[in-house]
């Protein structure tokens, strides 16, 4: 009797592990990759505010289209960062305004700027503010849209800005890869796109 009723409580131990890896392995991981360009040393040991502002009328980021697949989505992207002519090393989990702060930390600090948070008002600052970050699903491809305005500001005054966006698709039907790859893609094009010497020339400074 004891050996018929240990032998069910192994099978209950197994139906429930099998569960519950069943319904860990529903929620939806969306991998990014963010390619670094190559390095520069033309801020050399020279030291820069950045805030990330999120400035998105619509929070949520995901369409119709892609609701479904993300409804027990938690919110964080597993983010790797890639240097020239490597495959990358994953840095961590990140939310929206996390992933887009540390993908820009990168590239400033891949110019051999340090990046700081805070500093004194009359030390020119980059504002990033966030525009938009959407993903959906439209005719069996994945659609991803970001935007943002980096804006130079020194003294509480605006002095330069960049309006940077863009968009990417790829066929859903290859699953969440696509969409991820998609998103690595976009996020690497507008954040390698920001301009700062073009910035702190418009404003007539120097870093």
């Amino acid at each position: 009797m004891k050996a018929r009723n240990q032998g069910a409580l192994e099978a209950i131990g197994i139906l429930l592990l099998f569960s519950f890896l069943c319904s860990c392995s529903s929620i939806p991981e969306i991998n990014v990759l963010y390619s670094l360009p190559s390095g520069s040393g033309a801020f050399k040991d020279r030291r820069l505010v950045m805030v990330i502002e999120d400035e998105r009328k619509a929070k949520d980021i995901f369409g119709e289209g892609a609701r479904d697949d993300f409804e027990h989505f938690a919110g964080f992207f597993s983010l790797s960062v890639a240097r020239p002519e490597e495959s990358g090393f994953k840095v961590g989990m990140f939310q929206v305004k996390g992933m887009i702060k540390e993908t820009l930390k990168r590239r400033l600090e891949n110019m051999d700027l340090e990046v700081v948070p805070t500093g004194p008002p009359h030390r020119p600052r980059l504002i990033i503010a966030l525009k938009e970050f959407f993903l959906d699903r439209k005719d069996q491809r994945w659609t991803v849209s970001i935007a943002y305005e980096a804006r130079l500001r020194k003294d509480g005054e605006v002095l330069s800005t960049q309006n940077i966006s863009g968009q990417a698709e790829r066929y859903s039907l290859v699953g969440h890869k696509a969409l991820g790859d998609a998103l690595g893609e976009i996020l690497t094009d507008v954040v390698n796109r920001l301009d700062l010497s073009g910035l702190f020339g418009q404003a007539h400074l120097k870093l």
